[in-house]
């Protein structure tokens, strides 16, 4: 009993101790398993990435599939479009009638030297110079539409001014064959003013216009 007596003396600084040990072994332990936990989640995370990664340049197939099959339904949606726009404005797409014959059946756009039917056997940028030398004449007959006011006689409806419609370029066209890309823009413009000045006409028809 004597023995015990300096343990029972000092059991709370011994007790005070072993708490104290089996407090940080207890948090060591705990740590070391949150640390594992941890590691492991870490390892599962990055595993994931390579999976990831590895597979980031290989096709989607099924959305190709998809892309491809909507790609192909919007082109068919363009071309019927596209034909029907045309089927609904051929009648106002009217050339010079120099050039009407071989022009009329040509896509809009396309290259006119060769989208010419070989049947014609024209030298290469005939038809182009001739739709160059015809260019201003092609002006007259669409202001000839709205029957124009004629300051010397008297005649005509609409006063217009001939000037005021921009044909700068057919004088470098005299010398020079224009390209396609400028004939399809300048015949464009023809008809849209063409357009515009028929539907004046036929407003002045309606209402009985007189000069």
């Amino acid at each position: 009993m004597d023995k015990l007596q300096p343990v029972i003396k000092h059991h709370f600084w011994i007790c005070l101790g072993l708490a104290v040990i089996f407090t940080m072994v207890g948090w060591m332990s705990a740590n070391g398993a949150i640390s594992d936990a941890i590691k492991a989640d870490q390892d599962k995370v990055k595993a994931a990435e390579g999976k990831t990664t590895a597979g980031q340049d290989a096709p989607n197939q099924t959305w190709i599939d998809g892309a491809a099959a909507m790609n192909k339904k919007d082109e068919e949606a363009l071309k019927s479009s596209s034909l029907e726009l045309y089927k609904r404005q051929i009648h106002a797409r009217v050339w010079h009638s120099s050039v009407h014959e071989v022009m009329k059946d040509i896509m809009f756009g396309a290259s006119i030297d060769e989208s010419i039917p070989p049947r014609y056997n024209f030298t290469k940028g005939v038809i182009r110079s001739k739709w160059g030398r015809n260019y201003e004449k092609r002006f007259e007959e669409i202001l000839d539409v709205v029957q124009p006011f004629d300051r010397k006689d008297g005649s005509g409806l609409v006063l217009v001014t001939p000037r005021a419609i921009d044909a700068s370029l057919f004088g470098s066209w005299q010398k020079k064959s224009p390209l396609s890309t400028e004939i399809w823009d300048a015949q464009e413009d023809l008809w849209l003013r063409h357009s515009i000045l028929k539907s004046i006409a036929d407003v002045n028809e309606k209402k009985g216009a007189q000069k």
